[in-house]
């Protein structure tokens, strides 16, 4: 199943620094992710900057809320990232109900990926 992803808003907000003399300072940025024009709930979101900067090498990531909608961070909290181009990519994992995490070998209905 091919995901869709629709960013619909990419907002700069503010332009802060993130502490760190090896660190580039960072913009707020808000995002919304749809499958079929509907919000994607829970969808895990990897941004990295492209072309990648080899000074620079840490993702942003986020979680999509139940609206769809999505803050990255690229410090654990420090909401934010780097000014730039990117790469996105959107991963969503439904379970089965009777999913056994502690022992995945024993399952036998598949996780499905949207």
């Amino acid at each position: 199943m091919r995901v869709r992803l629709i960013c619909l808003l990419l907002t700069f907000a503010c332009v802060f620094g993130c502490g760190g003399a090896d660190r580039p300072s960072l913009v707020s940025v808000k995002g919304k992710v749809t499958l079929n024009g509907q919000p994607l709930e829970g969808a895990i979101i990897a941004m990295q900057l492209d072309p990648p900067d080899p000074t620079y090498k840490r993702p942003a990531q986020a979680r999509s809320n139940a609206q769809g909608e999505f803050i990255p961070a690229t410090y654990g909290d420090a909401e934010g990232i780097p000014v730039g181009k990117y790469r996105v990519a959107v991963v969503k994992q439904e379970f089965p109900d009777d999913y056994n995490t502690e022992n995945p070998e024993a399952n036998t209905k598949p996780v499905k990926y949207i």
